[in-house]
């Protein structure tokens, strides 16, 4: 449950819109000008990596027709991001490569695990069940319990949310989860960015890119090499040329997409 105070009404809510047979919500919520993109999930209980890419295509399709300044996801994962802190009793990890795509997802919107921010080092669970008597036998307790129950918010929802707490679940073994968002200071920061894929189509944007990454490799070239020798060479000879910073090659190639990166800010 996500719960708003102050200058929400119920005309806020805008477009709804469900994908995979209703375990996938999506809702526009307004505020003004603002506007949250709010995601209710059900996940399967196995192993599967492509709900959390079905995630990634709803989002995408969503905000290409309805541009939202905040996201936010909810509901039964049916995982947990950090199994150290969040199961107990479990013989196994679960469902690990559904885990690692919703990671890439949470890096990608640059979503966080508001209730885990918040609480670092507490343990609390959102789902209980009893263990059978074979795997007590072998030592885990009598009921294994994981948070399998959260929400994932925008970096920039963060300084307004007031509360997110686990709450008593009533004949249920499921606890209920709720966030509280103050919206009297609410502010917009920096939208849900995507890039523009129509970009690659634009011969001159491309040219700008090329030339950019040409300079660069230019900059920092060690000598003797000229820019009439290095235009002469095949852009497999060009991934051998010697830099003037001698680092092994996974390093060279960070450090030249951070000085890439700067050139773009600055003059792009």
């Amino acid at each position: 449950m996500v719960t708003f105070e102050r200058k929400f009404n119920k005309a806020s809510i805008g477009k709804t819109t469900s994908f995979d047979h209703g375990n996938l919500l999506l809702q526009e919520i307004a505020f003004g000008e603002k506007k949250i993109l709010y995601i209710s999930v059900y996940a399967p209980n196995e192993d599967s990596p492509d709900f959390f890419d079905s995630i990634r295509r709803a989002i995408d399709k969503f905000i290409e027709e309805i541009p939202c300044d905040f996201l936010i996801i909810s509901g039964d994962f049916n995982l947990t991001l950090d199994p150290r802190k969040d199961t107990k009793g479990y013989r196994n990890e679960n469902n690990p490569k559904a885990t690692e795509k919703l990671s890439l997802l949470m890096e990608e919107f640059d979503l966080h695990d508001v209730w885990r921010e918040q609480n670092p080092e507490s343990e609390r669970f959102t789902y209980r069940q009893k263990n059978n008597a074979t795997l007590i036998e072998e030592g885990l307790p009598p009921y294994k319990q994981s948070r399998l129950d959260f929400f994932l918010i925008s970096g920039n929802l963060l300084p307004f949310v007031t509360s997110c707490m686990i709450n008593y679940g009533h004949r249920s073994d499921h606890n209920s989860i709720s966030l509280t968002i103050d919206m009297l200071n609410f502010k917009i920061g920096k939208g849900l960015w995507k890039f523009n894929s129509a970009l690659v189509k634009n011969r001159e944007y491309l040219e700008r890119i090329n030339k950019k990454i040409y300079d660069t490799q230019m900059e920092y070239l060690s000598l003797p090499y000229s820019r009439e020798y290095v235009e002469k060479l095949s852009d497999y000879e060009r991934q051998h040329l010697q830099y003037q910073i001698d680092f092994d090659h996974r390093y060279r190639i960070l450090l030249t997409l951070q000085f890439l990166i700067h050139r773009f800010y600055c003059n792009l």
